[in-house]
């Protein structure tokens, strides 16, 4: 039996002066944890957590619709009362820091943005189990360095030109470098970072993500077409090519996951100003694609589907 109370309280303010705006901000949580292991009372105890989050923003007006903004902030999470009793696990703490711009033309027909990213967490808590015969317990890992550049994009053709139906495109494009920095300290073979080396990829994190998609709409109704496009990834720190684990033994849940595409239609048409009917269908060419090795070895990702639905606004 695990129970846990907490108290979190937080201080922001915002900061304006000519172009500039600031946004400082704290964040404090007290956690206190009580673990009650019936089979094990060794392990039974309680536990007082304290972790504290903060972080500074700042954004500047550049003129002609223009803000360029960036910011550095400490994230944390605190473990489960079991593995903050009984193993004495340390709160994972992050590091993040982020720089852009952005742009809007004044008649809204173009939007862009564009942000550099760079995150460092420590001692990152995972659990000992990707389906299998784990222990279910929590440990800490290791570190882990995650950079990269999102870049995004809308643009309405049908606006800009003058049409009497708008035509929006969009654009949304994310390179991700994430790897250990540092060997896991995963020694438990059920573990997704089990035999996790310094420089290798992060599990489960594509390099690039591309999403597109364009559109026609009325003031009643509207079609839009998307396809989105992931590139393969490892579905373990040991970022091995083969469905073997670490030791050698064959096991599914160890390997790559292979890049897929899919493509959705989705419609709406206005039938008053409250209520609005919803169509749409997901992979639209029933594309067959793994989206995980987990929990027991490959899984599919949704199939050829449709739906039906209705929105009612009060």
């Amino acid at each position: 039996e695990e129970t846990a109370k907490a108290l979190a309280v937080f201080l922001q303010d915002e900061i304006r002066a000519g172009d500039w705006t600031l946004t400082p901000g704290v964040r404090h949580e007290r956690v206190r944890a009580r673990n009650e292991n019936f089979n094990t009372p060794a392990d039974s105890g309680r536990e007082t957590l304290d972790a504290t989050a903060a972080g500074v923003g700042a954004s500047r007006e550049m003129g002609g619709g223009t803000t360029a903004f960036g910011g550095v902030f400490r994230g944390t999470s605190v473990p489960g009362p079991g593995a903050a009793v009984a193993d004495d696990l340390e709160e994972e703490t992050s590091l993040a820091y982020e720089l852009g711009v952005r742009h809007e033309r004044e008649d809204k027909v173009l939007r862009a943005e564009a942000t550099l990213f760079w995150t460092d967490l420590d001692d990152l808590i995972v659990v000992d189990n990707v389906g299998g015969a784990g222990t279910g317990r929590s440990e800490n890992v290791g570190s882990i360095r995650t950079r990269g550049v999102e870049l995004s994009g809308r643009y309405d053709l049908g606006r800009d030109r003058g049409w009497a139906v708008r035509n929006p495109w969009t654009l949304a494009v994310t390179y991700t470098d994430a790897r250990l920095t540092g060997d896991s300290n995963s020694t438990d073979a059920e573990s997704v970072f089990a035999g996790g080396k310094d420089g290798n990829d992060v599990p489960y994190i594509p390099r690039w993500s591309v999403g597109a998609g364009t559109g026609v709409e009325t003031y009643t109704c509207g079609v839009y077409l998307s396809a989105h496009w992931v590139n393969r990834v490892y579905s373990t720190a040991s970022n091995t090519g083969s469905q073997t684990t670490p030791t050698g033994t064959p096991d599914a849940r160890f390997g790559r996951v292979p890049g897929y595409a899919v493509v959705d239609i989705a419609a709406h048409y206005k039938v008053t100003d409250s209520t609005k009917v919803l169509v749409g269908v997901n992979n639209v060419f029933d594309k067959e694609y793994m989206v995980s090795r987990h929990p027991h070895g490959p899984r599919p990702g949704m199939p050829l589907s449709a739906y039906v639905g209705l929105e009612v606004t009060f």
